[in-house]
């Protein structure tokens, strides 16, 4: 067996880290992630005043973890969230929050948010306050 084509150790480790910080930028990074998912809209292009006409609609929620989870929650508020202190970085100019509700007992998870009109993008959604109210918040900040 002949090793002539190989390539040292060292350099496939640090390829193969180059590699695994790509991946988990593109993950971490607004916009990028909804690549990685194929959703349809950058989560950097989303405002709150994207959101405000659509209070009181239903957005379809799919796991992807799980090809057959699907709910749907109405969306019940849109807040505007205040800056963080001067020195404390921060991803948005204008970070905001939404609150769902709806289904109950939903896992904390990164979902596909599904909206005829508005479109998907994939964000983090969590359950807040009282589980058992079935409220849910997704964080743009």
């Amino acid at each position: 067996m002949s090793h002539d084509s190989a390539i040292p150790r060292r350099t496939f480790l640090t390829r193969t880290a180059a590699l695994g910080a790509a991946t988990g930028a593109a993950l971490l990074a607004p916009g990028l992630q909804n690549a990685a998912y194929g959703a349809d809209t950058p989560l950097e292009r989303l405002e709150s005043t994207n959101f405000m006409p659509f209070v009181g609609k239903l957005f379809r929620f799919r796991g992807l973890q799980y090809s057959t989870l699907s709910f749907d929650l109405t969306l019940q508020s849109v807040k505007n969230l205040p800056k963080p202190p001067a020195g404390v970085p921060n991803l948005r100019p204008k970070p905001f929050s939404l609150v769902f509700r709806g289904a109950t007992g939903k896992q904390q998870q990164i979902y596909r948010v599904e909206n005829a009109d508005f479109g998907s993008f994939v964000v983090f959604v969590s359950p807040v306050n009282a589980p058992s109210l079935g409220n849910y918040e997704v964080v743009f900040a």
